[in-house]
């Protein structure tokens, strides 16, 4: 950073908590499980590989729940914002 401030860094919109929400945990989830995907031929043995593919199968699974539940509750963040105005 230079001596003076600056705030061009700041974004132009910022996001809703909801907007935020629907965004961000798809795409971290979506890229830990692609690279916890990716790194299973890394495994020596094909019994672990088979078991971690699996795991990484029961894992998306989770991931999908957990992101519909995060979905809903992002939905009505903003219902609720939007009958507040």
């Amino acid at each position: 950073m230079g001596d003076n401030a600056s705030l061009d860094w700041l974004p132009s919109k910022s996001w809703n908590p909801w907007e935020l929400g629907g965004r961000l945990n798809p795409y971290v989830y979506g890229r830990l499980r692609r690279d916890f995907e990716d790194g299973l031929g890394l495994y020596a043995s094909s019994k672990d590989r088979k078991s971690q593919r699996s795991l990484a199968s029961m894992a998306r699974r989770m991931d999908d729940a957990i992101l519909k539940r995060i979905r809903e509750e992002a939905d009505k963040m903003k219902r609720a914002d939007l009958e507040a105005f």
